[in-house]
């Protein structure tokens, strides 16, 4: 999450492998600015404990980058801020999100029904907002980015708001992501026909194609 009272927006990442650590990465030294939240699980002689921190490490109310709208309304993100400010999030086609998540979570690169239902019932699955698809996790979102022309929209969302400071994406990519891999082509016909129908909703509001 990235709160930028100077510009006026929130930008959640409720959605994982999203470019989310690249976007964070890139904005928060020079667009991160509020002074009653920071983002990081904990401090440590007053050091953050997660590489993934921004903000002011005594500010008093804990948020973490991804968490979404709800949650970080929960935990203390100011209300006035929240209905203000202009809420943006990165959506990703549903069968290349899958397959990425199964790719570095489980290892696995062949995605059928079986491996799929699979992967849906492993703890760390089941127990994240990941796991009910996308659509619900971006409903109070008032500007959602494709991940597949994030390149090209940052650099308008930079262009709407007025940005001034210079800041490129910077693009972080992890292990799994070195050797590239076609994830469509690696469906199933059994796996596609299983995501057309459980990720229905995703397909349908955020603009992809079904196979």
């Amino acid at each position: 999450m990235i709160i930028s009272n100077k510009y006026k927006f929130i930008w959640f990442f409720p959605v994982g492998h999203t470019a989310s650590t690249s976007l964070f990465f890139s904005m928060r030294e020079e667009l991160y600015d509020d002074k009653d939240c920071r983002i990081g699980k904990g401090l440590l002689r007053g050091e953050n404990t997660s590489k993934e921190y921004a903000g002011d490490p005594a500010a008093p109310i804990v948020l973490t980058k991804h968490m979404p709208t709800d949650v970080a309304l929960e935990s203390g993100l100011s209300e006035e801020k929240f209905y203000s400010y202009t809420k943006i999030s990165v959506c990703r086609n549903p069968y290349t999100l899958m397959g990425s998540m199964m790719r570095k979570n489980i290892g696995v690169t062949h995605f059928s029904e079986k491996n799929i239902k699979s992967y849906l019932n492993t703890p760390w699955m089941f127990n994240t907002q990941n796991y009910n698809g996308q659509t619900s996790l971006l409903c109070d979102v008032d500007k959602i980015i494709k991940f597949e022309e994030l390149l090209k929209e940052f650099e308008k969302f930079k262009k709407d708001f007025l940005i001034e400071e210079d800041i490129p994406l910077v693009r972080y990519f992890r292990p799994h992501e070195h050797t590239e891999i076609n994830y469509i082509e690696n469906f199933t016909r059994d796996g596609i026909n299983f995501m057309n129908e459980r990720y229905a909703e995703d397909f349908e509001k955020l603009g992809y194609e079904k196979l």
